[in-house]
């Protein structure tokens, strides 16, 4: 939805198609946006991809081709008292999970997803009592089904949720050093059952949230503070004991949630500041109740019913420098989490799926600490170099230190980009990782890597439309890499050298 500013004055959209070399990809998308009289707007898009068995340096990944399409339609009303308006949309996949040689899938996964979804959103500002600015209320419905396949065809697990949230939020008018204030609630109803050899419990799950924030701001400084109270219930359809997942049973939970930061601005170009934040997150059905294969990752995953929630303490401090076009921001980070939630390979084999590894969601304390930067530097009117660096560390405490399992290793990109004029630039950019090797009981290390990629973007009008094309070759050097946050990296590496081909039409 949006303001009446930004309603659009006449009719538009765009099409757009993309091809992709190391899969024989080929995607296609249009969108179209439709005033209708004074106040209505329709907007309408959809796309559709196709790709072949992904190419690597080591040979094609047999059954990893992918087929996915989506649609989605919004009729909205906006005038100068808000909008009001509702969308509905549908998206389906199907695509493939390469043979495993030393598992129980020599023919590979198929995993099959559809989703419906409808929302309704509005707004009304101005004209209200109490110095209220803005109330915003929606509410939106959707069915997900999800199955995955053995490659015989024979159904390894599915399941199905539907899901109601909405929630509605209101916003003072500034006054004072007040910037911005807003009181809200939020509310979820998810409704799961599962089929196949998936022997996680029907069951239901109500959520509910009561929240409020502000901003205040006094020459240099600035303060921002957030209070949220989070409940959540979760009710299976029948009361049973599980060997591997406990006593299955309703369970309830409840916390509070908030954070204050302090930012110093002496200068329009600097900025410092820290945060610190209370976290309050409560497990779901899934980390519950789980106990059936996840055929998409190999594992055979099982909740645990005793789980309490998910509570820590973080804070961060940040640096930050703006000027012009150029940036550059450094934040570092902590947090010690009380029962942090995660599944733990167990190193067992399931005794219903002696093929499949068993992963437990455990909560065990933790303790995670690092860094985020970003930069952008102008050199020249033409000249630019980019980058990102993040490093994160996590240990359980619980477990002598123990290193918390599939975290990324340290990380990160950097580029170079010339633009000779407004409507054209090149950039050459490196994506690197470090090795890791502070990994989990019954992880595989996983080497470092540097990958090159190419990149151009050219703009042009012609025969009175906008055309924008996208030329990039990804892994220019056909390099083997494998990223380790991959659970079946060990399978193969990542896709090779590839060139994609974007032409984008705006009419």
């Amino acid at each position: 939805m949006c303001s009446s500013d930004l309603r659009p004055s006449a009719a538009g959209g765009s099409v757009s198609w993309q091809g992709e070399s190391s899969s024989s990809g080929l995607s296609l998308g249009l969108e179209r946006v439709q005033p209708i009289g004074n106040t209505l707007t329709l907007r309408a898009d959809g796309s559709w991809r196709t790709a072949g068995d992904v190419s690597t340096p080591r040979g094609r990944l047999v059954n990893t081709g992918i087929q996915t399409g989506n649609a989605a339609l919004g009729l909205s009303t906006v005038h100068t008292g808000g909008y009001a308006g509702g969308a509905l949309g549908t998206y389906r996949s199907e695509y493939g999970i390469p043979p495993d040689p030393y598992g129980g899938h020599p023919n590979g996964v198929t995993i099959e997803m559809e989703r419906q979804h409808v929302e309704f959103r509005a707004q009304w500002r101005g004209g209200m009592r109490i110095g209220l600015q803005t109330l915003d209320v929606h509410h939106s419905f959707s069915r997900y089904g999800h199955a995955e396949y053995e490659g015989s065809r024979a159904l390894g697990m599915e399941f199905g949720v539907l899901t109601h949230n909405g929630g509605a939020q209101m916003r003072w008018t500034p006054s004072g050093a007040r910037q911005r204030s807003a009181l809200g609630f939020w509310y979820e109803h998810r409704s799961y059952a599962a089929a196949g050899l998936n022997f996680t419990p029907n069951a239901e799950e109500y959520a509910g949230a009561v929240f409020s924030y502000g901003n205040w701001q006094r020459g240099p400084w600035q303060a921002q503070g957030a209070l949220r109270a989070d409940v959540r219930r979760i009710q299976p359809e029948e009361v049973r004991y599980s060997r591997r997942v406990g006593l299955i049973e309703t369970r309830s939970f409840s916390g509070l949630s908030g954070g204050f930061s302090l930012q110093y601005q002496p200068h329009t170009q600097i900025a410092a500041g820290a945060t610190l934040m209370r976290t309050f997150r409560a497990p779901g059905i899934e980390e519950l109740f789980s106990e059936g294969p996840h055929l998409a990752s190999y594992a055979y995953e099982v909740g645990s019913s005793s789980l309490d929630s998910e509570r820590a303490w973080g804070m961060d401090v940040f640096f930050e420098f703006r000027r012009n076009r150029d940036h550059l921001n450094i934040a570092l980070f902590r947090n010690q989490i009380d029962g942090y939630i995660f599944p733990k390979n167990t190193g067992q084999r399931s005794w219903r799926r002696a093929d499949l590894f068993l992963y437990q969601t455990t909560g065990l304390d933790a303790i995670m600490h690092g860094v985020e930067t970003s930069f952008a530097w102008h050199f020249t009117a033409r000249w630019k170099t980019a980058g990102t660096l993040s490093y994160v560390r996590g240990t359980l405490p619980d477990l002598g230190d123990e290193a918390i399992p599939r975290l990324p290793p340290l990380q990160g990109r950097i580029g170079l980009t010339y633009e000779p004029h407004e409507m054209l630039e090149w950039t050459g950019s490196l994506r690197w990782a470090d090795d890791q090797r502070r990994i989990g009981p019954f992880e595989t290390p996983t080497n470092g890597y540097a990958v090159w990629d190419l990149s151009g973007q050219y703009n042009l009008y012609w025969r009175g439309h906008l055309h924008a094309f996208s030329l990039s070759l990804q892994n220019a050097t056909h390099a083997v890499y494998r990223k380790h946050l991959n659970r079946i990296k060990d399978l193969f590496p990542e896709p090779g050298r590839s060139v994609r081909l974007l032409h984008k039409v705006f009419f």
